[in-house]
């Protein structure tokens, strides 16, 4: 079976509970993340742990969200600095410069803790994500993207559109023929494109026969909105899960 689940945001009791819903076999299924693993959730450090112990087996397939991006530019800028000063004093200057950067508090607790000196592998990490992968099953021609997907983008306009596209990804966006599914922007936001009372969005395009998914049904709100929820989507039927 193959399966594609949505932004975990350091929800990570649920992406426990997740696999242990849909019964996931290493070596049968196969697993598609659409990215943001960490931030805004309260076990970031427990995602970095799994992925770090998980990101090179074949059954997982690890999509780049914008928190990996803005992560690794945090971890670049924190190690640019040449200065004798300690990692830890260095961040505490650049966190009091601007209120944007570690916008979430992530790599400060993560440092508080002791884990500084993962922080430049775990960015490397996530470097080697692509933000997009395009593959073929069960005769259906598939993306898995973070935001969205446009044909004709190269470079960084891509890496752009696939990391930061809202509902732009739905009205400019798509591939002929071509199931798309992301995350990125949560259903439970009501003055966005995708939605759905906290659940999965789906959207088709029928002049390019393209179908949108859209699987970030919000779980790291769910303190503050009773409808947010982890969803995963089973390629194999179009069956989806809820955490």
């Amino acid at each position: 079976m193959f399966y594609a689940i949505g932004d975990i945001h350091g929800c990570y009791d649920e992406f426990m509970k997740m696999l242990e819903k849909i019964d996931f076999k290493p070596g049968f299924d196969k697993l598609f993340f659409v990215g943001d693993y960490i931030d805004r959730g309260p076990q970031s450090y427990e995602m970095l742990s799994w992925l770090e112990e998980n990101h090179t087996y074949d059954c997982f397939k690890f999509i780049r969200g914008n928190h990996e991006q803005e992560f690794i530019a945090y971890v670049d800028l924190l190690n640019s600095v040449d200065s004798e000063l300690s990692k830890e004093a260095i961040y505490e200057q650049l966190n009091g410069r601007s209120e944007y950067y570690d916008l979430y508090g992530t790599l400060g607790r993560l440092i508080k803790d002791g884990h500084i000196d993962k922080l430049s592998y775990w960015a490397d990490m996530f470097r080697k994500m692509p933000t997009s992968c395009l593959f073929h099953y069960d005769r259906q021609d598939y993306i898995v993207t973070h935001a969205g997907y446009k044909m004709g983008l190269h470079g960084e306009e891509k890496e752009e559109f696939n990391l930061y596209a809202r509902g732009n990804a739905y009205t400019e966006g798509g591939r002929r023929r071509t199931i798309i599914i992301a995350g990125h922007t949560p259903t439970i936001v009501k003055d966005e494109f995708t939605y759905n009372k906290g659940n999965v969005f789906i959207h088709c395009n029928e002049d390019m026969k393209c179908t949108f998914y859209n699987i970030d049904c919000g779980c790291c709100f769910k303190p503050q909105v009773p409808n947010a929820k982890l969803a995963c989507l089973r390629l194999d039927d179009k069956e989806i899960f809820y955490i």
